[in-house]
């Protein structure tokens, strides 16, 4: 289990605000169409819920996409996953410089709680629903051939291995293997220690934050920039070190410049955060506008 995700399930499980998986015979049928149901998923997650201020400018039930990556996709896969969500009656797409506004169109699938949602996208049934016989059947494109299996035989014996092996040379070998067991076992041990560690400074250096979910939304920003989607333990144990010379004013008020500027989404990694970090002068970054409400994140 990774630092982000033991933060995620240990820090913010009980206070975050959280979204509903209907239980609907479209979400089921949804279900057989992979992407499309996990761009949706990712939709419902980043959708603004509040009227609170937000710089991206996003309404109620629209999110900002295009990290097709960090969600596990292809371009292709993702190009299409919207083409389908359009044509199901789910979700809406409009591109802008920073990226794609997806809008939510309903909650047939994701409930997201989201206060007045304007009445062109309601969240109640049947307000622009998703054509069940548009979804049904999306199953049925599933490729089992592409499933990729590397498995062996454990219980095989290594090849060349003579069957007369002497007692003597067997012992030898039963001495060698209880010896590297013995090694693995310390190695395990040390890796473990180091580990139990690493997880009580990284949580105790975000005690001074109050607000985890900022810092949470950092973490989950940065981790875009990867191809792969996910970022390692020591970088983010490294930048709440860095963070630490600063005060927790000036690191909240960067975290914000940095993600409403969408920078993550340009491929700028946690060293541009660095340097909102070392130029901000306590004012708003050039750039952002003046974010209302201290160092609150509206979702």
């Amino acid at each position: 289990m990774t630092l982000l995700t033991l933060f995620r399930d240990r820090g913010t499980a009980l206070s975050e605000p959280f979204i509903m998986f209907m239980r609907s015979r479209e979400a089921e049928q949804l279900m057989g169409d992979p992407a499309a149901f996990t761009l949706l998923a990712q939709i419902a997650y980043r959708a603004k819920r509040t009227n609170g201020v937000c710089m991206t400018s996003l309404e109620p039930g629209q999110a900002l996409i295009g990290d097709h990556k960090s969600v596990g996709l292809t371009q292709k896969a993702y190009r299409l996953a919207k083409k389908r969500l359009e044509k199901y009656g789910l979700a809406t797409f409009q591109g802008t410089n920073k990226g794609t506004i997806a809008s939510l169109q309903n909650g047939l699938i994701f409930e997201i709680n989201a206060d007045n949602l304007p009445e062109n996208r309601g969240q109640a049934r049947g307000k622009q629903g998703a054509s069940k016989e548009a979804i049904q059947g999306a199953s049925n494109n599933i490729d089992e051939n592409n499933i990729n299996s590397n498995c062996y035989d454990q219980n095989k014996t290594p090849g060349g291995q003579a069957e007369g092996q002497s007692k003597e040379t067997q012992g030898v070998s039963d001495g060698a293997t209880n010896n590297n067991k013995e090694e693995r076992i310390i190695t395990s041990s040390a890796n473990s220690a180091k580990a139990d560690s690493q997880v009580s400074e990284f949580f105790e250096l975000l005690k001074r934050y109050p607000d985890h979910r900022l810092i949470q939304a950092v973490f989950d920003a940065i981790a875009v920039t990867r191809k792969s989607g996910k970022v390692s333990d020591s970088i983010l144990l490294a930048e709440l070190r860095y963070w630490d010379q600063f005060s927790v004013e000036k690191v909240e008020r960067s975290i914000l410049a940095y993600i409403d500027g969408c920078h993550h989404l340009d491929g700028k990694k946690e060293n541009y955060l660095r340097g909102i970090m070392r130029n901000d002068n306590g004012a708003a970054i050039k750039g952002h506008g003046q974010h209302h409400g201290g160092s609150r994140i509206v979702s």
